[in-house]
């Protein structure tokens, strides 16, 4: 998984550069749905917020949240 196409927006939020569209970028908020993400690409949209507007957990979780929660991960393990 790249991090380097994720970009620090706004206070929890990042934009995430399609890596199949590098024209395109995506709005990711970790403060949505209680910390799990919310992403602004239509695959998190049609398969994942109906399952969180409902209180379940998906299986799966689109690219770029994936992205962003590993991008975190990088920047607390380099500030320990």
């Amino acid at each position: 998984m790249a991090f380097n196409n994720v970009e620090p927006y706004d206070n929890g939020t990042y934009l995430v550069r399609s890596l199949k569209q590098p024209s395109v970028c995506h709005m990711v908020d970790m403060n949505e749905y209680d910390g799990f993400g919310e992403c602004s690409c239509e695959w998190f949209v049609c398969n994942m917020a109906p399952k969180l507007k409902k209180g379940i957990k998906p299986f799966r979780v689109c690219r770029h949240l994936k992205a962003v929660k590993g991008y975190i991960r990088l920047q607390q393990c380099r500030h320990h």
